[in-house]
């Protein structure tokens, strides 16, 4: 549960960010051209981030890896939602997709490492089907958002209570691993 709701919030500001892409550009006096980077710096981060992070945590262990991903996606998501300017929106974004991409590497390597043989076909595809589901959801909730709210802001807002409980729980329920 811990991992599939990580994997999901994770995925999910992947794709939320699209429908506020205009909004974003207004906000912040960019082109929509330069607005996409919100997306594409975040998708690019998530790519550098999966085998780094990957690495670390056979090194340094699983459960610290992972919540300190899940700080960083949190301390990305309050940066994104209080940027002041676009450059601040943009590093922040990285910020924040560094700590994503770190939660699916660490959730797939934990499941291979503590779960039997005969368990992890299932937690695997539970957790590559909630990415999946991210996708969907992602735009459909950032616009049910944004409509509700009428603030792009609110969508990472969002993340903060979660990432909250995610760091609390994994802090008390995951054992350490490593390679």
């Amino acid at each position: 549960v811990l991992f599939t709701i990580g994997v999901f919030i994770a995925g999910l500001d992947n794709g939320i960010i699209s429908v506020a892409l205009t909004t974003i550009s207004e906000t912040f006096q960019v082109s929509p051209s330069w607005g996409a980077w919100s997306v594409t710096i975040y998708t690019l981060g998530v790519a550098m981030s999966v085998p780094i992070i990957g690495k670390l945590s056979d090194r340094y262990g699983r459960k610290r890896l992972f919540l300190m991903e899940i700080l960083i996606f949190g301390i990305g998501s309050l940066c994104v939602a209080i940027s002041p300017n676009f450059t601040f929106l943009i590093i922040s974004r990285f910020v924040q997709s560094i700590g994503g991409g770190g939660i699916f590497i660490i959730g797939s390597s934990y499941i291979l490492d503590t779960l039997p043989p005969n368990k992890q076909g299932k937690a695997l595809g539970l957790l590559g089907g909630m990415h999946g589901l991210s996708s969907v959801v992602g735009p459909n909730l950032g616009a049910l958002i944004l409509s509700i709210t009428g603030s792009w802001q609110w969508m990472f807002l969002i993340n903060i209570p979660i990432v909250f409980l995610l760091f609390l729980y994994g802090r008390s329920k995951l054992n350490e691993t490593r390679v």
